[in-house]
This record gives C-alpha cells, sequence and structure tokens, in this order.
C-alpha cells in the first residue's frame, strides 16, 4: 500500500478491514474517510490483525454522509453477528 497510486481511493468513504483477533475469530472494522488512502494506510501501522480491505467512495459522499453510512453499516454488522464488530460505538453522532 506504500506504492499505491490510485487517486480515487484518496476520496472520500466508508470501508471494512477484516481479519482475524488473537483467538482466530473473524473480526471486522469499520470505518470513514474523507481521504482513504491516508486513513488505510495509518491503519497499516495501528491495526496488525488485518488482511482484506474493501473500500466504497462516490463523487458526491462528505462527511456527514460518510458518517451515516459507518453508522449504519456498523449498526447491521453488529446485528447479523458474523464477525466481531471492532468499530467503536456511533450512538448520538446523527
Amino acid at each position: 500500500m506504500q506504492n499505491y497510486s490510485r487517486g480515487d481511493v484518496s476520496e472520500a468513504g466508508v470501508y471494512f478491514l477484516f481479519g482475524h483477533d488473537e483467538k482466530g475469530a473473524s473480526v471486522v472494522y469499520i470505518g470513514e474517510a474523507e481521504d482513504m488512502l491516508s486513513r488505510l494506510k495509518q491503519h497499516l501501522n495501528e491495526k496488525t490483525w488485518w488482511d482484506t480491505v474493501i473500500a466504497f467512495k462516490g463523487h458526491d459522499l462528505n462527511k456527514a454522509l460518510t458518517r451515516y453510512l459507518e453508522d449504519m453499516l456498523t449498526k447491521d454488522a453488529n446485528e447479523c453477528r458474523r464477525y466481531k464488530v471492532l468499530t467503536k460505538k456511533l450512538t448520538g453522532r446523527r
């Protein structure tokens, strides 16, 4: 990722980091950023457990929309219980 040059990933969007915790359980972190590439590079140093990222961007996304999407996606992920969700609670952000 250090040499990654696709400009579209430098835009606003939401992303999922998938991996496994120390006990082998499947985990996901859902995040949002105005510059996803910069944020994902930070995660390379901060979160060593993930091995897969899925990112979604849109030309009309702004901070309010990405926070809303992050909140709704985190809620849905918690409800489906397929992964242990590592995203902080976002209640009260709306």
